[in-house]
C-alpha cells in the first residue's frame, strides 16, 4: 500500500482533463487548490475535471488567511539603508517614499517601538523607532525597491486579525459541500 502522497497545485488556468490525467498517471494523487488565486467558478472547474480523471484523487484546499499589504504606489520606490519613512494603516492611501500605507487600519495600534517590519517577503526591512498616535516612524534597514501591494509581516507581533477571512469560511463550506 502506497503511503506517500504526491501533491500538485492545479490552477483553473491550466486544468484540462488530459493535463490532470498525465499528472495522475505519473503518480500524482492529491490536487491542491490555492484559494488565494481562484474564485468559486475556478474551483468548480478544477474539481470537475479532476473527478473526470478519477474519484480516487484527493482534493486539498489551501485557504489564504488574513493578510496585510502595502497600498498601490505610482511607480517602484527606491529605499536606502538609513532612510526614514512613516507607516500608516490607511487602506485608501497611496504609498510614497515618505509614507508607506497598509491595508490594515489598526496596524499602528498593534505595533510598538522597536518592532521589525518585513515587506515583500523580507526584501525591505524596517525598524520602528517611534510610535505616534496615527503613524509609525521607521528606519530602513537595507537597500530595496518597493512596488505596489506587497506583503507585510511583523515577526513576533500579534496582529489583531481573524484567523479565517470570510472568503476562507465560504471556501471551507464549499469544500465540505462538494465532499458529500
Amino acid at each position: 500500500m502506497k503511503h506517500t502522497k504526491i501533491v500538485a497545485t492545479i490552477s483553473d488556468q491550466r486544468c484540462e482533463v488530459d493535463f490532470i490525467r498525465s499528472l495522475y498517471e505519473a503518480g500524482m494523487n492529491v490536487v491542491r487548490l490555492n484559494t488565494a488565486h481562484m474564485n468559486e467558478e475556478g474551483l468548480h472547474r478544477v474539481v470537475s475535471n479532476v473527478r473526470m480523471v478519477s474519484g480516487r484523487i484527493g482534493i486539498l484546499i489551501d485557504t489564504k488567511g488574513p493578510e496585510i499589504r502595502t497600498t498601490p504606489c505610482a511607480a517602484p520606490i527606491e529605499f536606502r539603508t538609513g532612510d526614514r519613512v512613516v507607516m500608516q494603516g490607511r487602506p485608501d492611501g497611496e504609498t510614497t517614499h515618505e509614507c508607506i500605507c497598509v491595508s490594515y487600519p489598526d496596524f499602528v495600534k498593534d505595533l510598538s517601538a522597536d518592532s521589525d517590519i518585513l515587506i515583500d517577503d523580507g526584501d525591505l526591512e524596517l525598524k520602528v523607532i517611534e510610535k505616534q498616535a496615527e503613524q509609525l516612524i521607521c528606519e530602513v534597514q537595507n537597500n530595496a525597491t518597493l512596488g505596489s501591494r506587497k506583503s507585510v509581516n511583523v515577526p513576533g507581533v500579534r496582529i489583531n486579525l481573524p484567523s479565517l477571512t470570510e472568503k476562507d469560511r465560504r471556501n471551507i463550506e464549499w469544500a465540505v459541500a462538494i465532499s458529500n
